[in-house]
């Protein structure tokens, strides 16, 4: 009787072994259900149950650098991969031991990004129609939080109120406001001290061109990447013919008041955005971020563009209503000593202007 017993507990028991030795967790697993919490891509779905045991044990053991990647390929819970269409096999914090996420909360909040929030809380951001959120969404909560707050520090524009918050101020019909649209509102009365009427209306005077060989060139629409030295050059002066704008104003004799414009070149990144139709498309936007106080040339990595509008013409031989003259106004822009030099009117066509005689051409030269 007793050594019945003995045999009935010792063939139990090695029921057991066998089991625990030869089963995998995953045959376990579909014995009861074919929706298993384990992943058949985890270590723990092909282990038998005595191996997942030891697996587990030294888990425990290693806990300091314990990670939720190595919790998900050991034990296959789905929930460690992502919830609410999250991934979080990008995360940083998934990588990152569990112990130190406990001790600094900060690994995955910064891991999440303003899409990710806008997911957790079922919120839909672009309902909003503030575009600089909808720029965010893929930088994470910090980056997106110091940027929305930077948008409103004192280099705010014109042009940043409409691209960050949508807000027209009615750009296209004021010449005014599209003429000072990328000046700082902390730099707005200092311009208006030294704007003049010809930068916001078209004052008629008459149209002079210098005596000599002049330069002609041919309109053109074209971007061109801003080198790292020209980023770095903070006395940089643009070139005859690329958009500029206006950033400052000057005073130049010291008398308390502005009276010279100060003119920057006009720089692109280039962004996807949606169109009306809700299809992305790349475009060049304005961003002069890189004449911020602290940008670094040398840790920039954004890819700046200058946008080209006027290159000298190969030949003067080209149709005449695609040539164009630098002009100048009967009015004196600066003078030194004996020297002045006029105000520019910039590139006027060729065929605006009425010689008295029919000028020499050569090349891409009219000698008049």
């Amino acid at each position: 009787m007793v050594i019945g017993i003995i045999l009935f507990v010792l063939a139990i028991g090695g029921a057991v072994v066998a089991v625990g030795t030869s089963v995998t967790v995953g045959q376990l697993q579909q014995n009861f259900t074919d929706e298993g919490p384990i992943a058949k891509d985890s270590d723990l779905y092909n282990k038998t149950i005595l191996d997942a045991v030891k697996q587990a044990i030294e888990d425990v053991n290693g806990l300091d650098s314990l990670t939720l990647q190595t919790l998900y390929r050991h034990y296959g819970i789905s929930l460690l991969n992502g919830i609410s269409g999250i991934d979080f096999t990008t995360k940083d914090f998934y990588t990152a031991p569990i112990k130190d996420i406990l001790d600094d909360l900060s690994i995955v909040v910064n891991s999440f990004t303003l899409d990710d929030v806008s997911k957790l809380a079922d919120i839909n951001f672009s309902d909003y129609n503030l575009p600089i959120l909808d720029d965010n969404l893929d930088n994470n909560v910090k980056s997106a939080i110091d940027n929305i707050m930077g948008s409103l520090n004192g280099d705010i524009s014109v042009r940043k109120i409409k691209d960050n918050f949508g807000i027209d101020i009615g750009v296209e019909d004021n010449k005014l406001i599209a003429t000072l649209q990328d000046v700082a509102l902390s730099a707005f009365g200092a311009v208006v001290n030294a704007i003049t009427l010809d930068k916001l209306l078209e004052v008629d005077s008459d149209t002079f061109i210098p005596k000599g060989e002049n330069l002609v060139y041919q309109k053109v629409d074209k971007y061109e990447e801003v080198s790292k030295s020209d980023l770095a050059n903070a006395n940089y002066a643009p070139a005859l013919g690329v958009e500029t704008y206006i950033s400052g104003a000057i005073d130049t004799d010291n008398d308390g008041t502005t009276d010279k414009l100060v003119e920057k070149e006009l720089r692109y990144v280039k962004k996807t955005v949606k169109g009306e139709n809700g299809e992305k498309n790349e475009k060049y936007v304005v961003d002069n971020s890189c004449y911020a106080e602290g940008f670094s040339a040398d840790e920039n990595e954004t890819t700046f563009y200058r946008h080209v509008q006027y290159v000298v013409a190969t030949s003067t031989s080209n149709n005449a209503a695609s040539l164009y003259i630098v002009a100048y106004a009967n009015r004196i822009a600066t003078i030194d000593g004996t020297k002045y030099t006029l105000v520019s009117k910039g590139f006027v066509p060729l065929t605006d202007i009425t010689f008295s005689q029919t000028p020499d051409t050569k090349d891409n030269k009219l000698n008049v």
